[in-house]
């Protein structure tokens, strides 16, 4: 729904989007998304008490650090440490085939790592 407000109102206002990099950069917030709940199972099954916490607050300096990293020219590694950054600007730049596939990777082990924590716990028998 986001999706088709946004290439309405970009419509609306003389800017040409089109369809294909809308459809993309919808699509590619799946695996951004499950990132973020695979880190969630992962501290889930670890520490389940902090998880909210730790989870949030990785949230929001992960966002600023997309902000301040390139404000104060810290090296490039830095913004790695970033889901919003491995995410990339698809709708604009087309798709960050590096974060991409860091993204799956953090999904792969983060799921490995919950279900393994879960299973150890009482409530994976």
């Amino acid at each position: 729904m986001g999706s088709l407000v946004t290439l309405w109102a970009a419509d609306a206002q003389g800017i040409s989007l089109g369809v294909g990099p809308i459809v993309l950069a919808t699509a590619l917030l799946l695996p951004f998304g499950l990132t973020f709940g695979s880190l969630g199972a992962a501290f889930a099954g670890w520490i389940p008490r902090a998880t909210v916490l730790l989870l949030s607050g990785y949230v929001v300096v992960a966002y600023f650090l997309t902000q301040l990293a390139p404000l104060f020219r810290w090296p490039g590694w830095v913004e790695n440490f970033s889901l919003f950054y491995l995410y990339g600007t698809p709708l604009t730049t087309g798709v960050y085939w590096t974060g991409f596939w860091i993204l799956v990777a953090v999904i792969g082990i983060g799921m490995t790592i919950g279900l393994w924590s879960f299973q150890r716990r009482d409530v994976g028998r």
